[in-house]
């Protein structure tokens, strides 16, 4: 296994680094670094233009850190929910705005990218570049979700960019309200079309899946209480979405579809969701009292999906996805 490691932007394949100096545009403003983007980005979630304008005044990727701290009205549980389409939009612009970049991640070819930071265990593989150990995967001390499969190579599978654009323009767009900023259906267009297939673009599944609870109320819960709202919409031609809902219920197994293990991504709600379902195998059907709990949680779906009348459609989902091997595949397969 090739193994390509990085860390600090004035490093061996420093390119990588948040911290790497590199211009690029992103809407109207300049940013310096990625480091600067993504603190402007989170001032700006929350509103804090005092800190926004401060971040973008200085090119000092400590001060922009130390700066990204002082966000007033910060909320842990939203930035999990978007940050990381603020990121891939970050990136995306990084990466296809210097050539020279681009051209140097593209080398990389299959290798492993391996963050050697020592004090993350979760992005990293927690060991330093110095470590003699950074080149043995069996040796990390960390998960490195940075480093692996691209979602472009992912999303090359037909069925999950077909799930994706279901999703997006027939069961989200019809109560998306136009901010005015930006047309819904072209910034859908963009991800499907250009964001999501580039393969400049290195975010992986496992960065994806970081912190997924925080993220489903956001994403679909809002999604749902729209449905409920109408007048026109029944939340009952909801199909896809409860789909999504039931992958992760499959995903919290930490088996694959091939039937091996794996390392879940960090979430903060893993030790509260996942003893429901840690004695689940493949060709249980009765799941109702495992999986209810999960179900109804508000705080993770926005609702709670029984009420909503969603809850027994995920349930059904779920126990086709745990049918055994290859089920994961042929139950998308089946309803996307």
């Amino acid at each position: 296994m090739n193994v390509i490691c990085f860390h600090n932007p004035d490093e061996e394949n420093g390119y990588m680094s948040n911290w790497y100096p590199s211009v690029f545009m992103f809407g109207s403003v300049e940013f310096s670094s990625m480091e600067q983007y993504m603190m402007y980005r989170k001032a700006v979630c929350f509103g804090d233009e005092v800190i926004a304008a401060q971040i973008l005044a200085t090119n000092d990727v400590a001060e922009i850190k130390a700066l990204g701290r002082l966000v007033l009205g910060y909320d842990d549980n939203w930035w999990n929910g978007v940050r990381q389409i603020i990121v891939y939009e970050g990136l995306l612009a990084k990466f296809s705005q210097n050539v020279a970049l681009q051209k140097q991640l593209k080398e990389t070819g299959k290798a492993v990218l391996a963050e050697c930071a020592v004090k993350d265990r979760i992005w990293g593989i927690g060991l330093s570049m110095n470590d003699p150990n950074r080149f043995d995967r069996d040796r990390w001390q960390g998960q490195n979700l940075l480093g692996y499969t691209l979602i472009s190579k992912e999303m090359d599978n037909p069925v999950l960019k077909k799930l994706v654009e279901v999703i997006g323009y027939e069961e989200g767009l019809p109560v998306v309200v136009n901010p005015g900023v930006i047309d819904p259906k072209k910034f859908i267009d963009e991800v499907v079309n250009i964001r999501i297939p580039n393969p400049f673009m290195p975010d992986t599944p496992q960065r994806i899946a970081t912190d997924t609870s925080q993220k489903l109320g956001i994403r679909f819960g809002e999604t749902i209480k729209a449905y409920q709202r109408s007048g026109e919409l029944s939340v009952s031609s909801l199909k896809r979405i409860p789909l999504v809902f039931a992958g992760w219920l499959r995903y919290l197994c930490g088996i694959d579809d091939k039937g091996e293990a794996f390392t879940l991504s960090a979430d903060p709600m893993l030790d509260t969701v996942c003893p429901y379902v840690a004695d689940l195998k493949f060709g249980d059907t009765q799941v109702h009292e495992k999986v209810a709990p999960i179900l109804s949680n508000e705080k993770i779906f926005g609702v709670n999906l029984y009420e909503a009348g969603l809850g027994e459609l995920t349930e059904q989902y779920f126990v086709e996805m745990l049918a055994g091997k290859g089920a994961v595949e042929a139950t998308l397969a089946k309803y996307v």
